[in-house]
């Protein structure tokens, strides 16, 4: 039963599909990348190294200070609380 020109039901089924073609409209089609844009390699593996050398010098730094082991004079001043009199240098 399709219906006839001029009739309503005919005028709402024109409109209908004239809403459709405009309800869904594509601006640019989809284009295949050639290249990943991000991540990129370069930028990844180089902050990986600069964050490990800032976390070996603070790990390296705190195993120092905080290892239990007298090597400087300050270090008897903070630790002891003692002041220190004189100190022998090595040869």
């Amino acid at each position: 039963m399709s219906p006839f020109p001029g009739t309503p039901e005919h005028i709402e089924l024109e409109t209908a599909r004239a809403a459709f073609e405009y309800h869904y409209s594509a601006f640019n089609p989809a284009q295949v990348p050639k290249e990943p844009i991000t991540p990129k390699a370069s930028s990844l593996f180089g902050g990986g190294a600069l964050g490990a050398l800032v976390r070996a010098f603070f790990a390296a730094i705190a195993a120092r200070v905080w290892g239990g082991r007298i090597v400087e004079a300050w270090q008897v001043e903070r630790f002891l609380k003692v002041q220190v009199l004189a100190e022998v240098k090595r040869t």
